[in-house]
Parts: C-alpha cells; sequence; structure tokens
C-alpha cells in the first residue's frame, strides 16, 4: 500500500513539474512576438576601395539595441563594433555601415544580434561572409582579370570580370572537360577533311585515326584547332551537337555570361564568355584528374594509327617553366579577343586560377605575373 501510494506522490510530482514548465516555456517564449530582420546580404564581395552599407528592415524593435558584431580570429570571440537603438514602431529601416576593418584582410565573418525584450524574442542573424578584392591596384594590360580560388571560388582580384568577351582557344579547355566526361581516352578518331582544313589545324591526312588521348594533348599544348574540331565531330556526332552538349554543360555549372558554338574558339556573335565563368569553369575542368595531367605537361609525342604521321606537341604556357607553382592552363589569341591566358598556380598548399583577356603578348605574361605576385603577397 505504501508503495503506491509512494509511487502515486512521484508520478504527480512529475506531472505538476511538466505543467509548470510547460506555463514557463509559454510565458518565456511562445506568448512572445517574434523578432524579423529581412533584407540581410549574407554574402559579400566588395573591392577594399569602397565602403559597405546594407539596408535592412527590422520588425518588432521595441526599442532595443542592434548589434553589429565581428568574429576575431585571435580571441576566437565575437565583438561588436556597432549599436544601433532600435524605435518602437512595427518595421524600421535600419542602415548597416560595416568598419573598415574587413579592409585589412580577404575574409571576415560578422553577426547581427538583438536581444530579448519583455514581449519580444531574441534575434541572431546567420554568419555574414564578407570577401575583400583588390586589396592592391595592379595596373594591366589585360581588359578583364580575376583571381579566384579553386577549391572556395573565392575572388581576390577583380577586374571588370562579367564583362562579355571573346575568348579565342581558352574555348579548348571547354572542349577537352566535355570530351573527356563524355567519350573514352582510347577511342579512335577518324580525321574529318573539315579537321585537317580548319584555319591553323596542325592535322594532315583526312581519313587518319588517331587516339583520342593524343588529339586531348594536341588541343591543349599546341592549340591545335583541327584537333578540336576532331574531338568535337568524334565526342558530339557533328559539330553542331558538339556544341548542345558544351552548353547544356554550362547551364549545369549556372554559368549565365557563357555560350560556346565551335570547339577552336573562332570569333562568333554567339561565341562568349567573361573573366569570372571562365575562372568558374576553369575551376571544374581542374577538377577533372586527366586533364590536369594534360597541362602541366611540357611536352608531348604522338604517331597516328593508320597513315603513321608523328606530332610533337609544345605546350604554349611559357610560365610553365618559369615559375614554381604554376600547374596550367591554357593561351588564346584571336584579334578580337586579343592575347588570353588561363592560369592555374599553387601557393600555401593551395591552388589559385588567374585569367587574363584582352591582353597583348607581353602583358599577358606580365599582368599573370603580377596576380601570381598579388597571391603570393596577400593570400
Amino acid at each position: 500500500m505504501f508503495k503506491k501510494v509512494l509511487i502515486g506522490i512521484i508520478i504527480g510530482s512529475v506531472i505538476l513539474s511538466a505543467i509548470f514548465y510547460c506555463q514557463y516555456y509559454y510565458d518565456t517564449y511562445i506568448d512572445k512576438d517574434e523578432t524579423i530582420i529581412t533584407g540581410i546580404n549574407s554574402n559579400i564581395t566588395s573591392l577594399a576601395s569602397k565602403n559597405i552599407s546594407n539596408e535592412i528592415v527590422v520588425t518588432n524593435g521595441q526599442n532595443r539595441d542592434l548589434l553589429l558584431k565581428q568574429y576575431d580570429t585571435k580571441t576566437k570571440k565575437w565583438k561588436t563594433t556597432k549599436t544601433y537603438k532600435l524605435n518602437n514602431k512595427p518595421k524600421q529601416n535600419i542602415k548597416i555601415e560595416y568598419p573598415n576593418n574587413w579592409k585589412k584582410t580577404n575574409s571576415t565573418k560578422w553577426k547581427i544580434e538583438i536581444k530579448e525584450g519583455k514581449t519580444v524574442l531574441p534575434y541572431q542573424s546567420k554568419k555574414i561572409d564578407i570577401n575583400t578584392t583588390n586589396r592592391q591596384e595592379l595596373s594591366l594590360e589585360a581588359k578583364s582579370a580575376i583571381i579566384m580560388e579553386y577549391e572556395t571560388g573565392q575572388i581576390y582580384y577583380q577586374k571588370d570580370i562579367d564583362k562579355k568577351r571573346s575568348i579565342a582557344s581558352t574555348t579548348k579547355i571547354m572542349t577537352c572537360l566535355v570530351a573527356i566526361e563524355n567519350s573514352n581516352l582510347n577511342d579512335k578518331v577518324r580525321i574529318s577533311s573539315e579537321a585537317v582544313t580548319t584555319h591553323l589545324s596542325r592535322l594532315r591526312g583526312v581519313g587518319d585515326q588517331v587516339k583520342l588521348k593524343d588529339l586531348l594533348y594536341d588541343a591543349m599544348l599546341s592549340s591545335d584547332n583541327g584537333a578540336a574540331v576532331a574531338i568535337a565531330q568524334h565526342t558530339g556526332k557533328t559539330l553542331k551537337g558538339f556544341s548542345k552538349m558544351v552548353n547544356k554543360r554550362i547551364q549545369e555549372i549556372e554559368l549565365k555570361n557563357t555560350r560556346f558554338t565551335n570547339p577552336a574558339g573562332f570569333t562568333a556573335d554567339y561565341h562568349y564568355s567573361t573573366a569570372k565563368d571562365l575562372a568558374t569553369f576553369t575551376r571544374v575542368a581542374y577538377s577533372n584528374k586527366t586533364l590536369r595531367k594534360i597541362v602541366k605537361t611540357p611536352s608531348y609525342s604522338f604517331t597516328t594509327l593508320r597513315k603513321h604521321n608523328s606530332y610533337q606537341c609544345n605546350n604554349t604556357n611559357k610560365l610553365l617553366k618559369e615559375i614554381p607553382g604554376v600547374t596550367g592552363m591554357k593561351t588564346g589569341t584571336t584579334y578580337a579577343a586579343g592575347k588570353c591566358f588561363i592560369c592555374t598556380y599553387t601557393h600555401n598548399k593551395k591552388t589559385y586560377i588567374t585569367v587574363v583577356l584582352g591582353s597583348s603578348e607581353n602583358g599577358r605574361w606580365k599582368d599573370t605575373r603580377k596576380l601570381i605576385d598579388y597571391i603570393n603577397k596577400y593570400c
């Protein structure tokens, strides 16, 4: 009998505790209005020469303090950098102005906090990332240029990176990646008359057969237009079919300012890209082990399968042997595009992609060296 009474007392105590807790939780949280903030830009990339501000709308400010906090990487703590006094209006517009601390480093983390009020809940934003570019301005001949980190896609330097431009033979990065993804390296490719007669083709012997792998080296190292045509015809059955494949891949990567119409990079109204899009595509291409191996090769030779013609391919990337850490990628030249160069460079165990478009012959190498110096100094 005593045991039953004791059990009843315990159960009753548990039930009463649960009731009191639920009432406390309701009074503390559920019965309070929510603090809402809209318009926060959580991912900001800005030139160091600019100032950053963000217009936000606060609902239920209730005369509290809005705190702008920066994460201190040394102390590993959040530090309040600015305080904004909110009013009692249902909605209030606030212009957040970020202190210039963000200009001193490549990336900083921030957040917005509002403490709990009598009738409103507390608020804490998601992490706000600010990425700083152009901590030093460079005198470049190129019309467009960019430094992008391979792993993260973070931009460290930019010059007119969203301007659509002709891209010449940097196109062949797209051509070769799509071929590798959709064909076998040991495929035997028949050389068509179009591949032989295309402008600046190195191929000879209509009807000859070449391994796809050999054509990839020829296209990427020697920048052979004929090899690019042969690769496209084999992979897409027709040049038009191949263009559809590449444009589909471009859409998958979500490149909004890039269009592909031919595998060699000939100037055309609907064949273009931007420095930013090219760097983004190069991130995808460089993740392919086969292509990464090809672009770091100084020279390569092969013999065709049927007519036994021999070819020597020398890499047009002159920085490959001159600068330690350079691991690829591709040159490009047309009258409309000027001299172009995409480069992959490793520094402090990280890989960076540089793009220069619309430069001169000497300019593209000087520009790239300046971008590499920037990486060495600031990254």
